[in-house]
């Protein structure tokens, strides 16, 4: 499957150096789900579907988010302006948020809580012992 044709078919996957990507990818082969792992902005604009995924610190992930050229614009790009649904897991989850106690950094929405109040993301936060799950489903 061509890169192109892949990210117009399957789940792309956000390479930004933070994230245990192959595992993501082999538990969605393993459910019959095709996806792809990129960074690239352009294969990113063209997807259906995004999942972010992360480990670690939100200030570094942010970073290493802003250090790759147009990988936040065309992120923001899919999320907002096309509504394409976006996964986050873990710290990906944290980044779509306007921010977090772990670095002085803005998230990807200044002034708002993405688990709340924005209409396209799924957000899966743990709370206490249940989870809660906001906004629309990735499926």
């Amino acid at each position: 499957m061509t890169p192109d044709k892949a990210s117009r078919e399957s789940i792309t996957i956000v390479d930004y150096g933070m994230g245990n990507l192959g595992s993501i990818q082999n538990m969605l082969k393993k459910i019959g789900v095709e996806s792809l792992i990129s960074a690239d902005p352009h294969l990113i604009s063209l997807s259906k579907k995004i999942i972010l995924p992360g480990v670690g610190h939100f200030k570094k992930g942010m970073e290493n988010i802003r250090a790759q050229v147009d990988l936040l614009q065309a992120l923001n790009n899919v999320a907002l302006g096309k509504q394409i649904p976006v996964l986050g897991i873990c710290l990906g989850a944290q980044l779509v948020t306007s921010f977090s106690e772990e670095g002085d950094i803005e998230g990807f929405q200044p002034g708002q809580n993405a688990s709340t109040q924005h209409p396209i993301l799924k957000c899966l936060i743990w709370a206490g012992r249940r989870w809660r799950s906001h906004v629309r489903i990735l499926w």
